[in-house]
């Protein structure tokens, strides 16, 4: 498997999770930090490790990464606003572009 086909399959798994949840209980909250983390790896994929920082600044996500103790639903929701924007495009710079100037939740 190359390089795109392992990166357009990342994609296709996280369409598939359960949308993140702004106001979580134990076993969402554990489904929203592993699709996170899912997140997190494919924005490695696409542009290396520090790339995602760029990403979630890009989203305004509370403390940097996210904080679903304090911010969840601010968190939630930054994160749904990436994996949208993560959906449409995989161009590292569109993709920052998108959420600048904030892509729909889906």
């Amino acid at each position: 498997m190359g390089y795109a086909d392992e990166l357009k399959s990342m994609i296709s798994s996280l369409k598939e999770r359960p949308k993140f949840a702004e106001s979580p209980n134990q076993d969402q909250l554990a489904a929203n930090r592993q699709t996170a983390a899912l997140m997190r790896s494919a924005l490695t994929a696409i542009a290396g490790s520090l790339y995602w920082q760029h990403v979630f600044q890009a989203a305004r996500m509370p403390d940097g990464v996210g904080n679903w103790e304090t911010s969840p639903r601010e968190t939630a929701r930054a994160y749904q606003r990436v994996l949208s924007a993560m959906v449409t495009t995989q161009d590292m710079g569109k993709l920052i572009e998108l959420l600048k100037i904030e892509v729909p939740i889906r």
